[in-house]
């Protein structure tokens, strides 16, 4: 076991450490880091018109990461910078961002861009995650420290995520660099990449060959949602599928949001790609006819049962969509399917220490996390807290 783990982490480790930077979004085209080359990839959602080259002049390409605006990637060797161009392909500025450490895996949000330095300070054990302003400036290479060989980045609305392949850990911290926890999720495999929606966190596991998932409280993790890739390295989430790269045969696969319908050859013919994204923008050949389907819903007022120490939430959706349920202290609920609009049951049990405490002194205050995602449409979330109490 110990040396087929050692290998496993050789060769990954010789694809300059393959790892990769998310962001989740919906859209036009995927795009990926030929590692083993100097080139990005794309093509079309739907895997016609690829092409293996179409941002030039990387220097082993590591991790891509969107916006609405442009694409980034992290240039692992040396001397390890951040790259940007336009999303038509011009402007290409492989220097935006310079001083990095072996950087593998970007993220990006509203206001700025995350990258990992798998060894700053030259050792295995000092990777940190940077930050820097959208343009490149206020460069912080040791924003978040006492990462471990860390391989990708994503971010949301609330925190910042990271993959520890030294420690098979998943890191998270706020945006403002406080609260680290390097061990938010444990028992991964020489994770390498991550990425981020609405009610989950996905990661690609080197050592098992799977990609795993997790409620964004951390709760509900399966190191195998999905099975037989290879070598993958690297995740992208948009409202219809799961996409990641299989580093060990050049392959870009997909899998519909359940994990159902894996295609682990979706796109063929990539350079030990690491690192995977997805475009935010509308097709400019199919612009858009419709309004966004609402995303907003109503909850009704818990009804508590006493005997079971549990409570029934309604939820009222405007029109058929997936509603989930996580939360601090309450049992995660997978998505469940809602075809037309109206009320939906929710039922809120205790999990971990609120179950404990619940058993102990007959009540517990836990905090559900409500998201909805209507069919075609984004995904919103609202918080409310709530005792369950038990006679």
């Amino acid at each position: 076991m110990i040396g087929s783990r050692l290998q496993r982490l050789v060769l990954l480790t010789l694809v300059f450490l393959l790892t990769v930077g998310i962001t989740s979004s919906a859209a036009a085209s995927v795009f990926w880091a030929n590692t083993k080359g100097t080139t990005i990839g794309r093509a079309n959602l739907d895997g016609t018109r690829v092409e293996q080259s179409f941002i030039a002049g990387g220097n082993n390409p590591c991790g891509v990461a969107v916006d609405a605006g442009h694409l980034y990637w992290a240039n692992s060797a040396l001397p390890g910078t951040i790259g940007r161009a336009n999303l038509d392909g011009t402007g290409v500025n492989q220097g935006l961002v310079g001083g990095a450490s072996n950087p593998c895996g970007v993220a990006v949000d509203a206001a700025h861009l995350y990258w990992a330095n798998v060894d700053a300070g030259g050792t295995l054990e000092g990777g940190t995650i940077a930050r820097a302003n959208l343009d490149g400036s206020g460069a912080n290479q040791s924003f978040i420290a006492g990462a471990n060989l860390p391989c990708g980045v994503a971010v949301d609305p609330a925190h910042l995520y990271w993959a520890n392949r030294l420690t098979d850990t998943i890191g998270r911290a706020n945006l403002d660099g406080t609260g680290v926890n390097q061990s938010f999720v444990r028992g991964a495999g020489l994770s390498c990449g991550l990425a981020v929606e609405g009610a989950h966190l996905y990661w690609a596991n080197g050592l098992s060959d799977t990609i795993g998932r997790a409620n964004l409280d951390g709760t509900g993790v399966n190191q195998s949602f999905i099975g037989g890739a290879q070598a993958p390295c690297g995740v992208a989430v948009d409202q219809a599928h799961l996409y990641w790269t299989n580093s060990g045969d050049g392959t870009i696969g997909r899998a519909n949001l359940d994990g159902s319908g894996a295609n682990q050859s979706f796109i063929a013919g990539a350079l030990s790609p690491c690192g995977v994204a997805v475009d935010a923008r509308p097709s400019p050949t199919v612009p858009p006819t419709t309004t966004p389907p609402s995303n907003q819903f109503r909850l009704s007022k818990p009804r508590l049962n006493r005997r079971k120490g549990t409570a029934a939430l309604s939820v009222t959706l405007p029109g058929p969509g997936r509603l989930a349920l996580s939360g601090n202290g309450v049992k995660a609920v997978r998505p469940l399917v809602a075809k037309t609009p109206g009320a939906v049951q929710l039922l809120i049990k205790a999990t971990g220490r609120s179950l404990r405490k619940l058993n102990r002194t007959g009540k517990v205050t836990v905090k559900p996390r409500i998201t909805y995602t209507p069919d075609g449409g984004d995904p919103g979330s609202r918080s409310t807290k709530l005792t369950l109490r038990r006679r």
